[in-house]
């Protein structure tokens, strides 16, 4: 049985060392691409009238991917960016995120 045109596309990035987005924006689709050591997130959500853009218990489970996610390689990496309609509030959402890490 030949592979699914979304499997090929995730060869060709792997084959060249590209990675997919990850988003939390249900407009996107989400795509883990496990085979590239970058981990891309790209959340998307935040709210004005939360002070840090998203609740901790929103953020925390993508903290702990972003922890382990670096932890099961020395090459892994990830970078996770606040970029959304909240813009006010990614600096904080940024902040909160990386006090979950610590």
């Amino acid at each position: 049985m030949p592979a699914s045109p979304a499997r090929n596309s995730l060869d060709l990035l792997h084959r060249h060392g590209c990675t997919t987005v990850y988003t939390d924006a249900p407009q996107f689709p989400r795509i883990p691409h496990a085979r590239s050591e970058l981990a891309y997130l790209r959340l998307m959500r935040s709210e004005a009238g939360c002070a840090t853009g998203y609740p901790r218990e929103a953020l925390q489970p993508r903290a702990q991917g972003a922890r382990e996610w670096v932890a099961m390689d020395a090459k892994n990496e990830a970078f996770v960016f606040f970029i959304n309609g909240a813009k006010e509030r990614a600096p904080a959402a940024a902040q909160a995120f990386i006090q979950l890490l610590a």
